[in-house]
């Protein structure tokens, strides 16, 4: 089986290297159930990076049964306690229509979020939706200063 994959960044989940598709990701390798265990105790416990790192689970199927609703469940409690990371992710969900309706603007909105702290990835995605004027009045001046602001940081993909 042959899948084609639009790399973003590498990204560690419970030890195990995954490449990633808008933070929405392919294993290369299966969280233990043990692993999956732990993270969701520190998940429940309101541990935002737990929340984050098990919303990434549940949205590749990465030893627990791939739920995107879960997964969104999850980054909505890590984003709303600021978590950018989980918030760039919804922001994914919501550009790619993974488990909701497809939606731009929502998509902007949580790249926004996460962009404005600083997470280079966020601010890569958000340049290319003001690029292409998707959930965004289209604007070549913001569209630079995002990818700009992400270059800085050595984003590589912002530097194309």
């Amino acid at each position: 089986m042959t899948l084609k994959i639009k790399f973003k960044t590498p990204l560690i989940v419970a030890g195990c290297l995954a490449i990633s598709v808008l933070y929405v990701q392919t294993p290369l390798c299966t969280t233990s159930v043990s692993q999956v265990s732990r993270i969701e105790v520190q998940a429940k416990k309101g541990d935002a990076e737990a929340q984050n790192a098990l919303g990434k689970l549940f949205a590749t199927g990465d030893g627990i049964k791939q739920d995107y609703a879960a997964a969104r469940k999850w980054w909505l409690k890590a984003a709303s306690k600021g978590h950018a990371g989980a918030q760039n992710n919804l922001g994914a969900l919501y550009e790619n229509g993974h488990g909701v309706k497809q939606d731009y603007v929502e998509a902007a909105k949580w790249y926004m979020k996460a962009a404005t702290q600083g997470l280079p990835v966020a601010q890569n995605n958000l340049a290319a939706l003001y690029e292409s004027g998707s959930g965004v009045v289209a604007s070549y001046t913001d569209a630079f200063t995002w990818y700009h602001k992400a270059a800085e940081q050595g984003y590589a993909e912002a530097m194309n």
